[in-house]
């Protein structure tokens, strides 16, 4: 039950698997713990040629994903426009009145 407990079972979860069950849970956190090394050993390998190069990639290359920029004022108000507009409600403009913390 100990081994159970370490990879995250509970004790209810526990007595109400099967033995089939419990050994698939057994199989997915060893596979599980197996991709971590891998990951970890990956990152540690990567750190480790970066700090041999005189010159580092840029960034965004390295990445999977696109870096996500802000969107400026105009496009946030063009994105509005065109849901008022799928919507079929008209903008409204509003005035913000600016408050300190204590609401003053």
């Amino acid at each position: 039950m100990i081994r159970a407990r370490l990879i995250g079972l509970s004790r209810k979860t526990f007595w109400d698997l099967t033995f089939r069950e419990l050994i698939q849970e057994f199989v997915v956190a060893k596979r599980k713990a197996w991709d971590q090394h891998d990951s970890d050993m990956t990152n540690a390998w990567t750190v480790a040629a970066l700090i041999r190069q005189e010159k580092l990639p840029e960034l965004e290359r390295l990445l999977t994903r696109p870096m996500i920029r802000k969107q400026t004022r105009l496009e946030q108000q063009a994105a509005m426009r065109q849901m008022a507009n799928l919507l079929g409600k008209p903008l409204k403009r509003v005035r913000l009145i600016r408050r300190d913390i204590d609401g003053q």
